[in-house]
């Protein structure tokens, strides 16, 4: 009964997400969307913003894994693992609505501190599910586990743009670094964070959907940043090569 009620909950707060995410991008919700909010706040950062478009793949999949979700709770029951990591990913959704929220009233650092909070439960949520994956056949794990992957991996990448886009709405420059500075810096903490998931985790999406976002970087800049333009190109050269070792060890 436990496992019914948790999926129903979740195919539930999945079609609220998309309506309130698809909402706040009308500018119906403080007269603003979220994409004219994010252009108030420019940065070298912030990626092109085709690059966005991954929200799109990742409400499909949480939707898919929720249908799944469903079936599975009434059909026989879910794994244990899967069950216990449910109530965490609920609350990054309920995370996510309140980025939503506190983004278009413009409260830059309160919206780092969700998104903090959201990228803690979501990473949990995954790290919970990695106890059950021997119970999971292929299929399962990319309907059940990889929507998540995806998801904490963007977030990731959002975090840092967020938490650029507060440090330009307080026009911060304590360190005296230059906004390119900044840019570099962040990447390559983002090549840590992705070698640490790779090599300990195995979490395979974290670094497709960082080159994906590098690359959006790099195409922001094209022909008028030459810095901009290289440095994320030749990080994202360097995960690929990290993710193909990997693959191969696994593999092997």
């Amino acid at each position: 009964m436990k496992d019914k009620v948790l999926s129903v909950l979740h195919f539930l707060m999945v079609v609220f997400l998309i309506a309130w995410n698809y909402l706040t991008n009308t500018g119906k919700v403080h007269e603003a969307s979220v994409g004219e909010v994010s252009a108030k706040y420019y940065n070298l950062f912030t990626p092109a913003s085709y690059a966005f478009a991954i929200w799109g793949l990742i409400f499909l999949g949480l939707l898919i894994m929720s249908i799944y979700l469903l079936y599975r709770s009434f059909k026989t029951e879910l794994i244990k693992e899967i069950s216990t990591a449910i109530p965490a990913i609920l609350l990054a959704y309920v995370g996510i609505m309140a980025w939503l929220w506190f983004w278009l009233q413009q409260e830059t650092l309160i919206s780092v501190g969700i998104m903090i909070l959201i990228l803690i439960s979501i990473l949990r949520a995954r790290m919970l599910m990695d106890q059950g994956l021997e119970k999971l056949n292929k299929q399962e794990v990319w309907l059940l586990v990889k929507p998540i992957e995806l998801t904490a991996a963007w977030i990731t990448v959002a975090l840092a743009a967020n938490i650029t886009a507060h440090l330009k709405a307080i026009s911060w420059d304590a360190w005296q670094l230059k906004e390119e500075s900044w840019v570099i810096l962040l990447i390559a903490t983002l090549m840590l964070v992705n070698y640490f998931v790779l090599k300990k985790r195995n979490y395979i999406l974290f670094p497709l959907v960082t080159v994906w976002a590098l690359v959006a970087i790099s195409y922001k800049h094209y022909g008028e940043n030459q810095i901009l333009f290289y440095v994320p190109i030749m990080a994202s050269i360097g995960l690929v090569i990290m993710l193909i070792r990997q693959l191969k060890v696994k593999i092997s």
